[in-house]
């Protein structure tokens, strides 16, 4: 009968530990064990690739980034990215402003967020414009009571700035009413209508405790011309209509201004007592 050689134990561990290296006998108990991972056999170590995201519970995938019901991604600086309002979907509260006028963030207030009509304010680029069918006031004093100085030079009796645009296009007039009362006297009285610096026609009288008054038009011709004419009844006496052409800047406010000038040195020879400004009167 032949003997069979006898193998250390020691040599039985390294046959056995060779093998289950190499993948041929498991190590540990083969019917629990893992015989390969991911294709990998041996003391298997983690890798790229092992899992996906969706895979991994709580991940999110990096095609989400950004992007709309998905996560804000961080730059160099530890900060998120800037969203637009559609990536905002779904993260602002209930009934909340998404942008406004096309800005996010903390938005401040700047030129050109609101408009005049917006805010009940008249807009200085769209002008009145004349009232030619029904007319319409555009100034008016009543129950003056402005008189002459104790002089015989001229004294300002009524005054109106007329604003800048009233004049808005060619064609375009206004007119002009003013009235008054003179003294119970002999003097010379002489009445004057300046507009734009430019004076009428002026009429003199010595009526005693007469009325007076003024009727002017002012029709714009030209971005920096006009035609004016102007009427005056002063007590029993009448100056026909003259003819007066002005050069004055309609986009401008324009002094309307009415006169009066003693012939002697007494005060409220002539009073001025009111003044209208219109379209159609």
């Amino acid at each position: 009968m032949k003997k069979i050689a006898s193998i250390s134990s020691a040599a039985l561990l390294l046959a056995w530990m060779s093998l289950a290296t190499a993948g041929i006998i498991p190590p540990g108990n083969s019917s629990s064990g893992v015989s390969s991972f991911e294709g990998r056999t041996g003391a298997v170590t983690t890798q790229s690739g092992d899992y996906s995201a969706t895979q991994i519970t709580g991940a999110e995938q990096t095609a989400n980034k950004n992007a709309s019901g998905g996560y804000a991604g961080i730059d160099a600086n530890g900060k998120l990215h800037a969203l637009d309002g559609s990536q905002l979907t779904g993260l602002l509260c209930s009934g909340g402003v998404n942008f406004f006028n096309g800005r996010t963030g903390d938005v401040v207030p700047q030129t050109g967020d609101y408009n005049a009509t917006q805010v009940g304010l008249k807009n200085v680029n769209n002008p009145p414009q004349p009232l030619t069918t029904t007319g319409g006031i555009i100034y008016s004093q009543a129950g003056a009571s402005n008189g002459t100085g104790a002089d015989t030079t001229d004294d300002t009796l009524l005054t109106y700035n007329l604003p800048a645009n009233t004049l808005v296009s060619n064609g375009t007039c206004v007119k002009i009413h003013a009235y008054g009362t003179t003294a119970n006297n002999s003097d010379s009285k002489t009445i004057k209508v300046y507009i734009g610096g430019v004076v009428f026609p002026s009429i003199t009288a010595s009526s005693a405790a007469f009325s007076w008054e003024a009727n002017a038009t002012i029709c714009r011709s030209g971005a920096l011309s006009e035609d004016g004419t102007i009427c005056f009844s002063f007590g029993t006496n009448t100056l026909q209509e003259s003819y007066v052409g002005f050069s004055f800047d309609t986009t401008q406010p324009v002094l309307i201004k009415v006169v009066g000038k003693n012939g002697a040195a007494n005060a409220n020879d002539i009073v001025g007592r009111g003044l209208v400004v219109g379209y159609g009167l």
